[in-house]
């Protein structure tokens, strides 16, 4: 099977106390493990992350966390 591979890059950010900044705290770049031609999201099951197809080469994705 030939994997699809495109890739996304995930930042998580976060807000320190006392600040109105968000700051990245984690960066992980996902690579879709599905196999090549698939329709629907793009998965990396090692990061258990999913992410809609675009015509990027390489989205970002950005999640906030506390």
């Amino acid at each position: 099977m030939t994997v699809c591979g495109h890739e996304a890059v995930l930042l998580i950010t976060t807000t320190p106390a006392g600040t109105s900044t968000n700051v990245a705290r984690e960066r992980t770049v996902l690579k879709c493990t599905l196999e090549a031609g698939h329709a629907g999201p793009h998965r990396d099951d090692t990061h258990k992350e999913e992410w809609a197809p675009t015509s990027n080469a390489r989205q970002m994705l950005f999640r906030h966390e506390e």
